[in-house]
This record gives C-alpha cells, structure tokens and sequence, in this order.
C-alpha cells in the first residue's frame, strides 16, 4: 500500500510542537513498518534519519508560494497513493477518499481574543475542511475530542484519539547551566503569548518573591500574540524584573538542561489541545505546576500540581510550596516520571498506521 504524508513541517529547521510531532510519527513509523510505501512530500528536504529505510520515500517539490493548495495537489493527483494523512492544517486537493486529517486544538474558538482575524480566518477553513476531506479525524487527547463534538456533533463517529509524546532525550552529561543562570529558577517554555497564560506567571513570581522566594524565572520562546502586555508586565516591578531571563528560542540541548536544572517548570496554559511541555518536564523528573483545565488534566494525571490557570496567587502558592517542601517535590518528580511512560511515539506511530489500515 502506498501511504502519502505531508512532511513539510518535519523539515524546518527549528520544530516546535506541531512540527516535532510530524517528525517523531515518521520516524517511529520506520521503525514499525517495512511493509508499505510511504511518499514524504516536501518543499524543503528532510533530515537525513527520516529517509534510512528505502520504503520511506521523499518527495520534494519546491514551490515559493500556495505550496499546500497548487503544488502539493498536482503531485497527489499524479502519485494517487492509496492513503493519505494530514498531520496539520488542510487535506489538499486530489488525496484520495481514504485520508486521515489531525485536530490539535479550538484554542482559536475558546480564545479569539489571543488570534488575530487572519488566523482564526484560517483555521475556520482548516477545519471546514477536515469534515469534508478527512474520513477519519485523529484527535489529540479526549479534551480536544469533546471541543470537538460540541461544534461539530455530526464528526463524532469519525473521531479517533492518539496521544502525542514527548521530545525531550536524556542528556548523558550533568547538569551544566548553559545559561550560567548561576541560582535556582522556575521555567516556562513555549510561545510567549496570551493562550501561555505567562502573564499570570509572571504575576505569580513577583507575589512569591515577595514572600521572599529566593529563585529566578526563566522564560523560554519566542514572543507571540499579546507579548506587549507580558512584557508590560515584566516591567511593572523594578525590584525583581532583573531576576526574570529572556533566552528567546533554545537549541534541544540547552533546552534539556534548563529542564533538567529547573525547581519546576510552569505551565498553568489557559488552553491545551494537549500540553507538551508538562509532559516533557514529568518525563526527566522535573515537578510540574500547570492548569486544571483542558488536556493538561488528561496529561498530568495526579503527578503534577495543578491550579486555577486564572489565579495567578494559586500559582504563587504552588511554586512556595515546590520550593519550600523537598519532599514533597520528591513526590512529584518520581510520579512525573511514571505518569510519563504512558506516552510513547512508537504508540502513537501503531495506532496511527493501525488507522490507515483500517481506512
């Protein structure tokens, strides 16, 4: 059977969460399947470990512009592979019948405030598309399932979930600090944005100090939609602002070690389709404060704190408590680290091949 793929998002050179997942599902699917062919098509060329196995095989068709809507369709309708998959955005023109499309999230519908005109323009047609194209929709978590049901009941047979996992490796080195952070820090990674919730941590941190928490914080990502009212924020306390780090985007290893070296990480996200970041950190043992809202429950299980992502002193409360209770953040770690093993991408790869199959 041939299995077409768009792998673009897997050859950027700087993934993130949706373009990691691209890339950990193609290369655990080598591992598990010699058996059908799969057509990686491409704009930019793949990393060489995606290509190892001579049944994997890349497609590259550079084209600057509307790649997804022209270029992409006129190779489907050439190739007809006999099976699709969508990891993100729109199924193309010209897949076949038997494709599958992936929902991530309605972080868009639960929060248009944090989306400007233009994307949620998009991903309105992102999903009108998916109920018209996609004959099975993977759904990341139960969570973005039932988002999913609410709007869209008629989809409801043809939803299916596939956790994630994470993309964080043990390093084989020590902790180093990289960043020469030189004290101990509480940590947030991903896009600094509205839906991140990082106001309120930033709010939460300055409250702690105040009750004389003796750490920094670090705040890892790019800057994103709403970023003037998180650093509006950051310099309305001009006692402790120099005690909160900017790295902006991080190689994996530094990221690793920040991770690794980290009091907790913090990530009380105001919505998640699924909540990487949590996972990743409770994978290395490193505690976890997050929300009690959306997947982050489904993700954490009881092996994290978790809070009202809306008030910001339950935050504040959390990170004293982590940093006041060595026990207690004992607990947590060796908890996180089981709670981890739930989520594999070897899993995620046999039950998405298990659904193309299936088609």
């Amino acid at each position: 059977m041939i299995i077409g793929i768009d792998a673009s998002k897997a050859a950027m050179d700087k993934r993130t969460g949706v373009e990691n997942y691209v890339y950990q599902l193609i290369l655990n699917l080598q591992k598990i399947d010699s058996k059908n062919t799969y057509y990686l098509y491409t704009n930019k060329h793949l990393p060489e470990e995606l290509l190892k196995n001579s049944n994997f095989i890349e497609k590259f068709i550079p084209f600057p512009k509307f790649w997804n809507k022209i270029r992409l369709p006129l190779e489907l309708r050439k190739d007809k592979p006999e099976r699709y998959l969508q990891p993100v955005y729109m199924i193309p023109k010209f897949a076949p019948t038997k494709s599958i499309g992936v929902f991530h999230d309605l972080a868009w519908k639960k929060f248009p405030e944090a989306y400007s005109p233009k994307d949620i323009a998009s991903q309105k047609r992102a999903l009108k598309n998916l109920r018209r194209r996609a004959q099975t929709i993977i759904c990341v978590s139960n969570s973005a399932k039932n988002d999913l049901i609410e709007v869209c009941p008629d989809l409801e047979p043809r939803l299916k979930v596939v956790y994630h996992a994470g993309n964080i490796k043990p390093s084989p080195t020590q902790f180093k600090d990289l960043l020469k952070i030189g004290q101990k820090y509480f940590l947030f990674f991903g896009r600094l944005e509205t839906r991140k919730n990082v106001v309120n941590i930033v709010k939460a941190f300055y409250e702690a100090k105040e009750h004389s928490l003796p750490h920094k914080l670090v705040l890892v990502g790019k800057p994103g939609f709403g970023y003037d009212k998180i650093e509006t924020e950051i310099n309305s306390n001009s006692e402790f602002s120099g005690d909160i780090i900017r790295p902006n985007f991080v190689d994996d290893a530094t990221l690793y070690d920040l991770i690794a070296g980290a009091e907790a990480t913090v990530y009380p996200s105001l919505y998640e389709g699924f909540g990487l970041p949590a996972l990743e950190s409770m994978s290395i043992g490193t505690p976890v404060i997050t929300a009690n809202t959306s997947s982050l429950p489904e993700v954490v299980g009881d092996s994290a704190i978790m809070v009202d992502p809306t008030d910001f002193h339950q935050i504040s409360d959390a990170m004293i408590k982590i940093s006041t209770d060595s026990n207690f953040r004992q607990q947590l770690s060796i908890s996180g680290i089981e709670q981890a093993r739930h989520f594999s991408w070897q899993k995620t790869a046999e039950q998405t091949l298990k659904l193309l199959e299936e088609l």
